[in-house]
């Protein structure tokens, strides 16, 4: 949160023009939801908490990843332009229109996700060999969130 009000208050600073404020928000905001995805990821999973999870975790790492790789590929764009000795002319709503179109895909993408086959919550009991002075075997019950096909994840995780 901080960083959002540093950004705000030195926004006509050369440096932060030049790093485009809109840019480092998004980037911000990223972060935030992939922290917020960490907080969500500890609870113990239900139905409601496994899909927000999700949402939160892969739309927070969309909105870190994709304004940096748009900025590099620019940056490499301009850096490519000038060995040739050409003249590129870069728009800030190019920029933007690309960030938005990959970030759109990712949302139509979890909303299928969510809307076919959403992860709900899956119990697997393990039992464990441990010694113990009752001479008994302990079941140990863990809970994880997924889908029915694990194709969803593969192809997530693959992007």
């Amino acid at each position: 949160m901080a960083n959002g009000v540093v950004i705000r208050f030195y926004w006509e600073e050369k440096v932060i023009r030049s790093a485009q404020p809109m840019i480092l928000y998004l980037f911000l905001m990223g972060l935030i939801f992939v922290s917020m995805g960490a907080v969500v990821y500890v609870t113990k999973p239900s139905k409601l908490s496994c899909v927000i999870r999700m949402w939160l975790l892969y739309l927070g790492y969309t909105l870190e990843l994709v304004p940096l790789i748009v900025k590099v590929a620019t940056i490499n764009k301009v850096y490519q332009s000038a060995l040739k000795l050409k003249r590129v002319h870069i728009t800030p709503s190019t920029l933007y229109r690309t960030i938005g179109g990959v970030v759109s895909i990712v949302v139509i993408y979890l909303i299928v996700w969510t809307a076919v086959d959403p992860p709900t919550r899956q119990k697997e009991q393990v039992l464990t060999k441990e010694d113990n002075l009752q001479c008994e075997v302990d079941v140990d019950i863990k809970y994880s969130c997924a889908s029915a096909s694990s194709t969803w994840m593969i192809i997530a995780l693959s992007y």
